[in-house]
């Protein structure tokens, strides 16, 4: 059931229109992501919905309520930025109670909350530490405990783990994954990363020059991209929009269109199969895989293979029919 609305959603900026009539739900305890490159409208959606932008046309709604005139500071929502934002001069548990302490809540009261959420964020023993003291994974944590801390309805993730290296951010991003689905509140993810969209998100919202160009599971989103700019964000490349390979895959397949051939698409000669002349441009290692870079009839393509193909080398590549798909523009 969907907990928040967001309706017709426009807003522009000196001319240029960020968000075109953006429409969105969020259900309860689910986990939305905004994915989009820089400058698509992600962040400037999130800040409308927090009430620390005004749209110019469209209404938030939450739990039926009209947010249009409550201001951010009573939407009881949640925010966690990039930058963690925490109080250098306060300490773990000090940065954590902040927003408790303007609840006017009793100290003992504060501090069960506060333990509470250092066990919930891993971080047990650390109240006491200075936060200019901590890793960046560990201060990741005491801004989630803090975000947390009041029991907002909506927890707001803003470019969460944009500060980390990728071996910590993708152990950190199912970590916050887990917690939030621990804490049962619904979210609102955004990110330029598409696999920490992927792996964080039960939905993914994909967004390019203030529209959402396709909203579904990560699974659906992979398997059956709406269009060929989803495709090409989510990193499946090789999209075939004219030329001669373009030429022959319509004449073999019957179809028409911009084609998609999946990085998984080359397969072994047979069946419905399509073999065609090929020259090995590059392997790539990639740990479980080579991403082998190939040029057939003018267009470059890759693709995913379990070894790689000797570079320089003219050879047959044959593409499995049932991985080219057809896409709208």
């Amino acid at each position: 059931m969907a907990l928040l609305h967001a309706r017709g959603i426009s807003k522009a900026f000196d001319g240029h229109v960020a968000l075109h009539g953006i429409d969105l739900n969020v259900d309860e305890s689910e986990i939305l992501a905004l994915l989009g490159p820089s400058g698509c409208g992600k962040t400037t959606l999130l800040r409308i919905i927090a009430g620390l932008e005004t749209p110019d046309a469209g209404d938030i709604l939450f739990a039926g309520s009209d947010m249009k005139r409550v201001p951010a500071h009573r939407r009881h929502f949640g925010l966690m930025f990039q930058d963690y934002a925490l109080f250098p001069h306060l300490n773990v548990r000090e940065n954590i109670a902040y927003g408790l302490t303007l609840q006017r809540l009793g100290k003992k009261e504060i501090d069960k909350r506060v333990d509470a959420l250092l066990e919930l964020v891993n971080l047990a023993g650390f109240a006491e530490r200075a936060v200019t003291e901590l890793s960046g994974g560990e201060r990741q944590r005491v801004a989630l405990a803090r975000s947390l801390a009041p029991s907002p309805r909506l927890l707001m993730l803003d470019e969460p783990l944009a500060a980390l290296d990728r071996a910590l951010r993708d152990h950190l991003g199912l970590e916050i994954r887990n917690i939030i689905k621990k804490v049962g509140i619904p979210a609102i993810l955004v990110t330029h990363d598409q696999s920490e969209a992927f792996a964080m998100a039960d939905r993914v919202a994909v967004l390019d020059r203030g529209r959402i160009l396709q909203c579904d599971t990560p699974a659906a989103l992979y398997a059956r991209p709406a269009n060929a700019a989803v495709a090409s964000f989510i990193g499946l490349g090789n999209v075939i929009r004219e030329g001669e390979l373009h030429a022959k895959l319509c004449a073999r397949t019957g179809r028409s269109g911009i084609f998609l051939i999946r990085p998984d698409a080359a397969c072994a000669e047979g069946g419905k199969n399509i073999c065609l002349d090929a020259r090995v441009c590059e392997n790539v290692f990639r740990g479980q895989h080579y991403q082998t870079r190939v040029e057939i009839l003018g267009a470059e393509l890759v693709f995913r293979l379990d070894s790689p193909l000797p570079a320089g080398s003219r050879l047959t590549i044959c593409l499995d029919e049932a991985k080219i798909q057809t896409l709208g523009s």
